[in-house]
């Protein structure tokens, strides 16, 4: 199943906020056995996120969007995927009276994070302040969540039963192998002897600044018969 990642945010664009969201969600759909198609930054704009987002989901058939849930004037996810999802945006009282109470935010503040896409479900934030929101869009999913990654982390949690279900309950490792010695080149052709055997098995060389790091993914006997491949080349 295809996922596409979108992260918003003039910051990222600016080089003033380093993208780790993406990274992270993406290794963990990675490991849950979806695969990734996408990863797509950009800014704060409801034409272009709406843009973004009509293309994505046009081929993945989950699409998670990060950032521009927060009370500010360019947090506009929620605008932009009610245009593309064609729904109203309206005010979620639940979340408002959380909001009012329990984080005391000021009540214009309040009710631009509370206000969501109809139809939706929400992730609350226990964190911070702007929940998330999970909306079905005929056969596809939208998870829209906030930017800041500590409140991220831990509302990407609360979906993972619900996406472990739409992945087929695949579970993939990972096994990572430090070589020194050799340059990368020769390093690759060792692994392209693998690689023709067990085609099940993502393997990837990267250069560190003392050797060569081999990355293995996939299920976890092909990474197991790999490895044990690798370990006998060398």
């Amino acid at each position: 199943m295809f996922v596409e990642i979108v992260s918003t945010g003039d910051e990222l664009l600016v080089g003033e906020v380093v993208n780790t969201n993406a990274s992270w969600i993406a290794k963990r759909l990675t490991l849950m056995g979806f695969t990734v198609r996408r990863i797509t930054v950009v800014g704060d704009s409801i034409e272009e996120i709406s843009d973004v987002l009509k293309n994505a989901l046009s081929r993945a058939d989950i699409v998670i969007v990060t950032g521009g849930l927060g009370p500010t004037r360019d947090d506009v996810t929620r605008e932009a995927v009610a245009r593309v999802t064609g729904r109203r945006l309206v005010l979620h009282r639940g979340v408002l009276e959380e909001l009012l109470s329990r984080r005391r935010c000021e009540k214009e503040a309040a009710e631009r994070m509370a206000t969501v896409v109809d139809g939706c479900r929400i992730i609350p934030n226990s964190v911070g302040a702007a929940p998330g929101m999970v909306i079905e869009y005929g056969s596809k999913l939208i998870i829209c969540l906030p930017g800041p990654p500590h409140e991220l982390k831990p509302m990407f949690s609360r979906v993972e039963d619900e996406l472990k279900k739409f992945s087929g309950g695949t579970v993939l490792v990972e096994k990572r192998i430090k070589v020194k010695g050799l340059p990368e080149i020769c390093v690759y052709g060792k692994v392209s002897r693998i690689l023709e055997k067990v085609p099940g098995v993502y393997i990837k060389t990267r250069v560190l600044e003392k050797g060569v790091e081999v990355y293995f993914l996939g299920r976890r006997e092909d990474v197991e018969r790999a490895v044990r491949m690798f370990d006998h080349l060398m």
